[in-house]
């Protein structure tokens, strides 16, 4: 009976949950890698394992003189370093929408400024005290749970006083032809902070920011007439453009813009933008702005034998009576109506039959 008491164990049961079964997997390689570091091969069980373990962490404490010493415990979650391994559980936290531009250096130092030790020279251990997000840079505040001190990051690096992503995001809505209210609305609603009209304003004018974009595209449009000429039928034929307004909005719009795009190579050559200060009528403007225009394509030294435009009669006579140009219409405009004109002389009644319509082109409008 003495030796059966002896021989009787005592269990402990520990339970380990996993989100999934390759977080589980995941867990039980490190268990079985750590093993095979720490105890020699005849004693790689986990109870063994954990006496190990335990016995170094009590004796480091031991050592130091303050339990606070002691490397925080990192709970594993698998082979992802985000929550629920970054699905998006609906928890209702407005906090958790928040988005914002982070540059790919920006976070690279993040992550090198996270896994340093502290001045404290203790265990990395960072939370954010503070996020503040400047337009769509994130400024974030670390403290260092051990000893308090605090360091700063932003999402972005500064150029001239300002943050890099937020004058990127500006160039490029304006390149891509968003007019500003319509950039406002796009970041509110996605969530990724707002550049509010007086720094594009300031961006614009102060930093220079338009002339410099315009010093480019004159310079893309003198090279792309420089093409022009070099082509080998510009010396006898010249060169033939097409222009066509567009408006900032219907009705009486505020601005009016026509660019000048060369036919031989689809290459922007002229581009004029009129307001309503300068024009008030919207419907007549088309016509002052490829007066412009087309003077300021000749400027560059094109000759411009040819002006395609869509339909309008007052550019029309422009080209004929003072341009003295070939006029012609753009490929919309110039075949909207062969349809209807060619069912003239396909169907007709049988008085006019041989007369204005022809029964052996009757097929034809059906292809058409």
């Amino acid at each position: 009976m003495a030796a059966a008491a002896g021989l009787k164990r005592h269990r402990l049961t520990l339970e380990v949950t996993f989100a999934s079964e390759n977080d589980k997997k995941a867990f039980q390689e490190k268990l079985d890698a750590a093993k095979r570091l720490i105890l020699p091969l005849h004693q790689r069980d986990t109870h063994s394992f954990l006496n190990a373990m335990l016995d170094r962490i009590l004796a480091t404490a031991t050592t130091s003189g303050s339990v606070t010493s002691i490397p925080p415990v990192v709970t594993p979650i698998g082979n992802s370093f985000l929550d629920t391994s970054g699905v998006f559980t609906g928890d209702n936290n407005p906090d958790d929408q928040k988005l914002f531009v982070v540059e790919k250096r920006c976070f690279n130092n993040l992550c090198q400024g996270l896994t340093q030790n502290c001045s404290c020279t203790r265990y990395p251990s960072w939370q954010v005290k503070t996020f503040v997000q400047k337009g769509h840079v994130a400024r974030v505040c670390f403290k260092c749970c051990s000893c308090g001190v605090t360091r700063t990051w932003a999402s972005s690096r500064i150029l001239n006083g300002r943050y890099l992503a937020n004058q990127k995001l500006v160039h490029a809505f304006t390149c891509a032809g968003m007019l500003p209210q319509q950039f406002v609305s796009f970041c509110k609603f996605a969530g990724i902070g707002e550049i509010k009209k007086h720094y594009m304003h300031t961006m614009y004018n102060r930093l220079q920011y338009r002339d410099v974009i315009k010093g480019i595209a004159e310079i893309s449009m003198q090279n792309a007439v420089e093409d022009i000429k070099a082509l080998p039928h510009y010396a006898t034929k010249g060169e033939w453009v097409m222009t066509d307004a567009r408006h900032d909005s219907t009705g009486n719009a505020l601005h009016t813009t026509v660019p000048c795009l060369a036919g031989s190579t689809c290459r922007i050559v002229g581009i004029c933008t009129v307001s309503r200060a300068e024009h008030q009528v919207a419907d007549t403007r088309e016509l002052v702005c490829t007066r412009l225009v087309i003077a300021d394509v000749q400027a560059r030294g094109l000759n411009v034998t040819e002006v395609a435009h869509d339909y309008e009669p007052l550019v029309t006579r422009f080209i004929t009576e003072e341009l003295l140009a070939i006029n012609s219409y753009d490929t919309w405009h110039g075949t909207k109506n062969i349809v209807k004109e060619i069912r003239k002389i396909c169907r007709g009644t049988a008085a006019n039959r041989d007369k204005t319509w022809f029964i052996d082109l009757s097929d034809k409008s059906k292809r058409i």
